[in-house]
């Protein structure tokens, strides 16, 4: 996950920082060989607790997103029926980040950060996948490439967050392939962390869909698109996806509507006038965005499911994240937009 984290004043590294250094610089020969790039410069590594964790991650969540966009955003959910009165997207963004994100990669800080008491072994597939991160953000940016895409474009950000992780899964699971001995430690440290379990099955229960999926649809959705896209040739494949990369959810769901020689684009959606003004006085614009395939079969089944919009984990194990019912109606789903305006009288409207 490539989340905000805030800087922290420097203290002298405590001995499991000295010992994930050295790990650290073994592996990263091996990272720059599997992805075919050099390194520009070290990756700082820090340890923190789990507490320590989530507080700098709250902290870059505080910086990232204002006050009053919590509040806008928290309205806007709402009145599409997908959050409750008493639900808030903050305290549930929060909650994910406690229980689900053990490490990770900060493009901002250009920093990688690790809970405490990380078992050697079992941790070096995840080292890796986050090094794919750091070692692609020191060659094209990648903040810079999914910025422009944030406010306003979720199905684009989306796609692009697909590629990102795609890369990073595909590396680890050839490292995996090529160390089985480290993919066994691995797996068998995830099993006996019966916290995190516990954590991850609370998370299901609490944090509707449409928020669970920023963090591990792009882990599910992205190697498949990444492998169709760049078979074996992986150093290749990459560079031409990163000069050349996918627009949206529904290329990346189905990779033939990106690879195959007529692509399937998105429609593109415009408003025909100030929405605003031909409501009438008093209306203003909150927000504005695309609507892609898979946010669609979201709000679908938040309705129509038997989940009421919390991820079933049975399905997620076969990699289904909605009901059959609503997958079929969204899939092909060709383009949207949505836009948000508000009354002091009337309330919400959406278009």
């Amino acid at each position: 996950p490539q989340k905000p984290a805030a800087d922290a004043p420097a203290k002298a590294p405590s001995a499991e920082e000295i010992a994930l250094q050295k790990l650290v610089d073994e592996i990263r020969p091996e990272v720059a060989k599997l992805r075919g790039l050099a390194w520009k410069h070290d990756v700082p590594v820090r340890v923190l607790t789990r507490e320590e964790l989530r507080a700098d991650m709250e902290e870059g969540m505080a910086r990232d997103v204002k006050p009053e966009e919590w509040a806008r955003d928290n309205r806007i959910v709402r009145r599409l029926g997908l959050l409750r009165e008493d639900e808030n997207l903050r305290d549930l963004g929060q909650l994910m980040l406690q229980e689900m994100v053990a490490g990770a990669y900060d493009p901002k800080t250009k920093r990688l950060v690790l809970t405490a008491g990380f078992e050697r072994a079992g941790n070096i597939p995840t080292l890796v996948h986050e090094h794919i991160h750091a070692l692609e953000d020191q060659h094209y940016d990648l903040q810079t490439i999914e910025e422009p895409y944030r406010e306003d474009d979720p199905d684009r950000q989306f796609a692009i967050r697909c590629l990102f992780e795609g890369s990073a899964e595909w590396a680890r699971r050839e490292f995996e392939a090529l160390r089985p001995d480290a993919a066994h430690a691995h797996q068998k440290q995830m099993r006996a962390n019966t916290a995190m379990q516990k954590g991850q099955a609370r998370v299901m229960r609490t944090v509707p869909t449409h928020m669970l999926l920023s963090t591990m649809l792009h882990y599910r959705v992205g190697p498949n698109f990444v492998t169709h896209a760049v078979g074996r040739d992986y150093v290749s494949g990459m560079a031409k996806l990163i000069a050349d990369p996918p627009v949206s959810q529904e290329q990346v769901l189905h990779p033939h509507k990106w690879l195959s020689a007529k692509r399937d684009h998105p429609r593109k959606v415009v408003w025909g006038g100030d929405v605003g003004k031909a409501l009438g006085e008093g209306w203003t614009k909150l927000a504005e965005h695309s609507v892609g395939e898979i946010d669609l079969a979201v709000y679908l089944d938040y309705f129509l499911g038997d989940k009421r919009g919390r991820l079933n984990t049975r399905t997620m194990g076969l990699g289904k994240f909605v009901d059959a019912m609503s997958n079929r109606a969204a899939r092909g789903w060709d383009a949207g937009r949505a836009q948000y305006l508000e009354h002091a009288e009337h309330g919400i409207a959406v278009v």
